[in-house]
């Protein structure tokens, strides 16, 4: 992977915001290239740079190949370079870009009411229509959200942001769709069947224990079936399942 120094420059004011990069390719064929959309950079003076002039006028140039550890200190030369007043930067290179409470609040608040933006949920939109991620990408989509649950607070602001919210017939449909195709995949079905057998069910009224009791009581003739379904107040047919082993097979 290639390593250097980069410039984004207003091209009408020749003002720039220095920064580097690990990957060169990862600029060119990921967000500083394809998107271009400046207005939601993570510098506030470049985003707003951005949003007064245009992304259009906007350019990003390479103008640096080093080697990865001499990163920092390159970025620092090129700083020193220009005046500051022509530097979208906020910070000088090496310091941290620690801005205090008061202005990264500024910056959240401002970068936040920049991607609610229409223009920008309509670009974000049209990017993400009909992108397919590959079986790996999936794989470790599944695996990072694996046992992932949501606080009280996070579930309270969902169900905020979707009290009252419209959804198209079309949408359910597709939902729908995706959901059946989803819990139809074998994979899928048998994790599931894996995750809620026995005591893991969440609706289970009996335990191992009591499983092997009832078992037990039955086959040494100790208690009928009527006896064994007051003993355990459950139907009576969950206890003839349980004695032939239609449920709770695994054991």
């Amino acid at each position: 992977m290639l390593s250097g120094i980069y410039y984004i420059i207003n091209i009408i004011n020749r003002k720039r915001y220095i920064g580097y990069t690990s990957n060169i390719n990862k600029r060119y064929d990921g967000k500083h290239t394809i998107r271009r959309n400046w207005s939601i950079h993570h510098n506030i003076l470049l985003s707003r740079a951005a949003r007064k002039y245009g992304n259009e006028n906007f350019k990003l140039v390479f103008v640096e190949e080093c080697a990865e550890e001499l990163l920092a200190e390159r970025e620092i030369y090129h700083y020193n370079m220009f005046p500051k007043n022509m530097l979208y930067n906020v910070a000088a290179p090496g310091k941290g870009g620690n801005l205090g409470p008061v202005v990264n609040k500024k910056i959240s608040i401002s970068t936040k009411a920049a991607k609610a933006r229409p223009e920008v949920k309509a670009a974000q939109s049209a990017r993400q229509r009909g992108k397919k991620y590959s079986a790996e990408r999936i794989e470790k989509i599944r695996i990072s959200n694996t046992g992932k649950r949501h606080t009280e607070e996070a579930k309270e602001k969902i169900g905020v942001f979707n009290t009252g919210k419209f959804v198209s017939q079309e949408t359910k449909e597709k939902q729908s769709r995706s959901l059946k195709a989803y819990n139809n995949n074998p994979e899928v079905r048998l994790r599931k069947s894996i995750s809620a057998t026995g005591e893991k069910n969440g609706i289970a009224k009996l335990k191992e224990v009591d499983v092997l009791n009832i078992r037990g009581l039955y086959n040494e003739g100790g208690a009928t079936i009527n006896d064994i379904t007051n003993m355990y107040n459950v139907s009576r047919k969950s206890i003839v399942n349980v004695i032939k082993r239609s449920t709770w097979k695994h054991i």
